[in-house]
């Protein structure tokens, strides 16, 4: 990843320039994902350091400020990303955040299937439903008709997760193969202060 992210760079090295001619051969040194948020990034932000650059720069502290519906993903086997970073407590209290954990995933993977980097990734039509299902509660808001709420949404959602495992399940109108590895998601959404609790005891 952090070979991936020294190329990125390179590429757009013009750009990354106008910053200092300190940028190209802190680029080129970068060996770890540490010498890009140590040496670079913070840099490039006018920052002090990588910790000046998690305390003010990490997300965990805007979501209580997100005024659209958001779908947070999270595998809590990212190697990146441990669950216990996750801010569970206030992502579910914004009301407009809908948290999805699941025991697999990956960084940013959930792939499915015998040969998962050829297969649909598991969230991309999670992510799609989720969208639909927010424009339909959007439209029927406008006609007075009753539709899926959130809580249906979750429940469909998770049940279909479960299914998955056994390849009996969909997501949207799209059929899912069964994951590499079962997900088993648990989903929640922002403002049930009880969904707070379900997510950070339970178990994946």
């Amino acid at each position: 990843l952090a070979f991936k992210l020294r190329s990125f760079m390179l590429e757009h090295m013009h750009t990354l320039k106008l910053k200092g001619d300190w940028v190209e051969p802190a680029v080129r040194g970068i060996s770890t994902l540490t010498d890009v948020d140590e040496g670079v990034v913070p840099r490039v932000l006018g920052l002090r350091d990588m910790r000046d650059y998690y305390e003010t720069k990490a997300s965990a502290f805007g979501v209580g400020n997100v005024r659209v519906p958001l779908l947070v993903l999270h595998g809590d086997d990212d190697p990146l990303i441990d669950p216990q970073d996750v801010p569970a407590r206030s992502l579910i209290a914004n009301p407009l955040v809908t948290l999805v954990r699941t025991a697999w995933g990956g960084h940013i993977g959930w792939g499915v299937g015998a040969l998962p980097h050829l297969s649909t990734n598991w969230a991309e039509p999670l992510v799609l439903d989720f969208l639909a299902h927010k424009l339909n509660l959007a439209a029927a808001a406008t006609t007075n008709n009753d539709d899926e709420d959130d809580e249906d949404w979750n429940h469909r959602q998770s049940t279909a997760a479960a299914a998955a495992v056994n390849g009996t399940g969909t997501i949207g109108s799209r059929h899912v193969r069964p994951p590499a590895q079962p997900h088993f998601a648990f989903f929640c959404s922002g403002g049930h202060p009880g969904g707070i609790e379900q997510v950070l005891r339970s178990r994946l």
